[in-house]
């Protein structure tokens, strides 16, 4: 039996006159927005036990469990810049992070997502030529968190377990604002 996303993908996909499967993989992160959405973090593996210099990968908190910490973000008005140049938290911590969109302008819509050390500008580059019907969103495994797309004066929110100890970009993916739209989490 189809899930009621996956028939609301099909029906967009056949529209826009593309196929796609519903085998659905178990999400790493939820996101929230102001409308009833759910998304995936991507495909980011998590780093194997002998190899301590790769990072590990943003985890789904259980249900059932709180957020550690909270962190907010906006973006600054109707310029592709965000609030805050780094965040940090402690490794292991459950985090929600809440990003808000403070622009007015309908055409500033922004995202929030998390990389992979030295692969923003990769990430930022496949995510940006998905376009907007992707929600700006290549599925890699350098990417390691994201929310959904912020509208203009929406908030959107994602729970994620914080990486391995490490300095994290954080880049909007929206039409290339990864060039300039950027910041960095700091893992303790």
């Amino acid at each position: 039996m189809m899930t009621h996303r996956c028939i609301a993908t099909v029906s967009l996909l056949a529209v826009l006159g593309a196929s796609v499967g519903c085998d659905e993989k178990p999400a790493q992160a939820t996101s929230k927005s102001d409308t009833p959405t759910k998304t995936t973090a991507g495909n980011a593996p998590v780093a194997a036990a002998n190899k301590p210099s790769a990072p590990a990968a943003a985890t789904e908190l259980p249900a059932d469990k709180k957020p550690d910490v909270e962190l907010r973000i906006e973006a600054v008005g109707n310029n592709m810049e965000f609030d805050k140049k780094s965040l940090t938290v402690k490794s292991g911590a459950r985090v929600k992070l809440v990003f808000h969109n403070n622009a007015t302008a309908e055409v500033m819509k922004h995202n929030w997502v998390l990389t992979n050390p030295g692969t923003d500008q990769k990430v930022g580059e496949a995510s940006t030529v998905r376009g907007e019907a992707a929600g700006f969103i290549d599925p890699s495994p350098d990417l390691l968190v994201h929310t959904p797309l912020a509208l203009a004066g929406k908030t959107v929110e994602v729970e994620f377990t914080a990486p391995a100890p490490g300095k994290y970009p954080y880049i909007c993916t929206v039409l290339g604002h990864y060039v300039v739209m950027k910041g960095e989490l700091i893992v303790e």
